[in-house]
């Protein structure tokens, strides 16, 4: 059972997901900086917060972890493909690694 990968991405997501929603300064510097436009930020933002609550309700459903893990995937390839485009340091990094292993480890044993 996935169940503590799971609750790291429910975690991880609420509080991404509700940072970009909340509209949190630092979070809204980034997405300028990368060039994207306000309507990303609190799509991606919907799509963490709507994820951390599918990762709630996937905890006993192998088939929902799945879906989940494979959209934390997706979001995550975004987002590190925007940190590489953008050369940001390596210390941006770990939050998308952390998920990535976290959708990884769900993969692996849902």
């Amino acid at each position: 059972m996935p169940d503590i990968p799971l609750i790291v991405l429910a975690v991880v997501f609420l509080g991404a997901g509700g940072s970009k929603l909340a509209g949190v300064p630092l979070i809204r510097a980034n997405f300028e900086r990368w060039g994207l436009p306000d309507a990303a930020r609190l799509g991606i933002g919907a799509i963490e917060v709507v994820l951390a609550v599918l990762a709630v309700l996937a905890l006993g459903d192998d088939g929902l972890a799945r879906v989940v893990a494979v959209a934390a995937l997706v979001v995550m390839a975004g987002a590190l493909a925007t940190h590489v485009r953008a050369k940001d340091e390596p210390k941006e990094y770990p939050p998308a690694v952390l998920v990535t292993v976290a959708a990884i480890l769900v993969l692996a044993t849902a």
